[in-house]
């Protein structure tokens, strides 16, 4: 059922949580604010960097690391593919799968390359994590 109204706009004003006022040191008068991590990019570049304690800079360059998303991507970094060797000896040692001849007209699975970084308490690299996993709604 549609309807010819408008739709309603809010007229509340926003302002960031008072508890972030903790986390910004101003270095100038100009007003500004870190509402959320994901309106971080959004901040002024220099003053990110005169604001950021270096732990926080680590925050950051964490955030904004890649993840592979294909296996070409992943190929070209010798921890992904250290990552990768892992996660098929394991598939090996579990015997996860046996190689057997095909029946003929059946179509095979298929599968794809997962890849996650596990992070310490600290916020440094812990691991680099391959999957193997099976599209199953295939």
């Amino acid at each position: 059922m549609p309807s010819d109204l408008p739709l309603r706009r809010s007229s509340r004003s926003h302002k960031p949580p008072s508890y972030l006022e903790d986390y910004v040191h101003l270095v100038n008068t100009t007003p500004f604010c870190f509402a959320t991590l994901t309106d971080i990019s959004m901040q002024p570049p220099t003053m990110l960097s005169l604001c950021l304690s270096s732990d926080s800079q680590l925050l950051l360059d964490r955030l904004n690391f890649h993840e592979p998303h294909t296996y070409d991507e992943a190929v070209q970094h010798p921890d992904w593919q250290e990552a990768m060797d892992k996660e098929l000896q394991a598939l090996q040692t579990t015997h996860t799968w046996d190689i057997v001849s095909f029946p003929p007209g059946k179509k095979p699975t298929d599968c794809k390359w997962v890849y996650k970084v596990k992070y310490k308490a600290d916020g440094s690299i812990e691991r680099f994590k391959a999957r193997l996993v099976v599209k199953g709604f295939s």
